[in-house]
């Protein structure tokens, strides 16, 4: 006769071995389910990103075999004039449309985190340009900003303003896309810093009301320091979007006027399927990926020591 100890841990073990059996058996079915989604993650992702390190090795012109030519691409990069251009627009760009962004997506969050009327007509209306096209975004301020029959220029001469050439002014044509830029992101901004407004307890405002603090050293000491991780994150998607700017130039400037507006991905797609460089293409997208990757990497050791 089995003693009642023995008895108790046999089945325990029992039980275990079941439990094991059926989460083995759940498991296998998971990665059944999600066989799919990896095989096209696989197959769009994962071998585009290795083919395209390849070509980066190579001249290609889609119409004769690779041919390696090792770091040519990257050395003719260095001295790509026009590329250098893109980069530096790029990064003015960026330094112009992150910070302005995340400005005025927080005051927004913050009006729309209070209970006014109609908060909820004034979120959707703040998110309405994230979800609209960027092709339609792109030809509606481009006729805002048309020189002739454009909506700016007909407000400047009611008021008896000089108009302006806006897109067609290489001086300002950057300038005017980054206003775009600025109008088509606040709403997704906002929208990340209203949720995490709403993740700060009210009991640290409660108390900070009644140690006398007033609304600035309440959002000094409390709401900044609270949304530190949700800067984090919009600040490094922001910068990530910006760098990967194209459609909004491809559509108003294509480019111009003078090369006043190419960007890192314009070039990327001149070189690679209007001129069939896309060897060099490839490189200039490596080149891209590794100044994106070097500022987010730069962006978490910066919000790491101020944590």
């Amino acid at each position: 006769m089995h003693s009642l100890p023995l008895v108790i841990r046999r089945h325990r073990q029992g039980g275990r071995k079941r439990s094991l059996h059926v989460l083995s058996r759940q498991a296998r079915w998971a990665y059944v389910f999600m066989l799919p989604s990896l095989i096209l993650f696989l197959v769009f992702v994962i071998m585009p990103v290795l083919v395209g390190f390849y070509l980066s090795f190579h001249s290609w012109d889609i119409l004769t075999p690779p041919k390696y030519v090792g770091l040519e691409n990257y050395q003719r990069l260095m001295k790509d004039t026009l590329f250098l251009r893109a980069v530096k627009n790029t990064a003015f760009y960026t330094l112009g449309v992150v910070p302005t962004t995340m400005v005025i997506a927080l005051g927004m969050a913050l009006a729309l985190n209070k209970p006014i009327k109609a908060r909820g007509f004034f979120r959707t209306v703040t998110y309405l340009p994230l979800v609209t096209s960027g092709a339609a975004i792109a030809n509606t301020w481009s006729w805002i900003y048309n020189p002739e029959y454009g909506v700016l220029n007909a407000i400047f001469r009611l008021a008896g303003v000089p108009t302006q050439g806006w897109l067609r002014d290489p001086a300002l044509a950057l300038f005017c896309i980054m206003v775009i830029g600025v109008w088509r992101s606040v709403g997704w901004a906002t929208v990340i810093f209203l949720a995490g407004l709403q993740s700060v307890p009210d009991h640290l405002y409660d108390a900070a009301k009644v140690d006398g603090a007033g609304r600035w050293r309440c959002f000094r000491h409390i709401t900044l320091p609270m949304l530190a991780p949700t800067t984090f994150f919009v600040q490094v998607m922001s910068v990530i979007g910006s760098f990967q700017i194209f459609d909004l130039v491809y559509i108003t400037t294509q480019g111009g006027p003078l090369n006043s507006t190419t960007v890192m991905v314009h070039q990327i797609y001149i070189n690679g399927f209007l001129y069939l460089r896309m060897g060099y293409a490839s490189a200039m997208a490596y080149v891209l990926f590794l100044i994106i990757f070097g500022l987010s990497l730069l962006s978490h050791r910066i919000s790491s020591q101020h944590a």
